[in-house]
């Protein structure tokens, strides 16, 4: 009886052990970010401004040339990589945003055919009537 209740002490103490170490025994793991594409977002042009949100990125443009604006998606999604090579484009009036990405690596943006770098999910994308652009509140100039 005693090595039985040796036993049954130190099973509990090594489940109590590893349950407090890897969580992962208790469930399944979930995806690290979830899919940037599975919302495309809108976008909408009012009175000559542009505002919406497309990939996780909120955008806003300024006095765009007409009234119309239209948006389009070509690649391929799948659960568990994202995008691959997918790229979206935002035709505003006179703007054309460019954003592309593989997976779940930083989104790569373009205006107007010029390359900004990269940008992020939760990132404020912003572009004044003289074409300047803006990433979270700070000037971009074209790589």
């Amino acid at each position: 009886m005693r090595n039985y209740m040796q036993a049954s002490v130190s099973i509990s103490l090594m489940i109590t052990f590893c349950v407090g170490c890897d969580k992962s025994i208790l469930s399944t793991a979930a995806p690290a970010k979830s899919l940037r594409f599975s919302n495309p977002g809108a976008i909408s042009n009012l009175e000559g401004a542009v505002s919406g949100e497309v990939w996780g990125v909120s955008i806003k443009i300024a006095e765009t040339s007409d009234g119309g604006c239209s948006s389009t998606f070509v690649g391929g999604v799948t659960a568990s990589e994202g995008a691959i090579d997918a790229k979206q484009t935002i035709v505003a009036g006179d703007v054309t945003i460019e954003f592309a990405a593989d997976g779940f690596e930083p989104i790569v943006l373009k205006v107007n055919s010029k390359g900004y770098g990269q940008i992020e999910e939760g990132d404020e994308l912003s572009i004044d009537a003289d074409r300047n652009v803006t990433i979270n509140n700070e000037l971009r100039l074209p790589l």
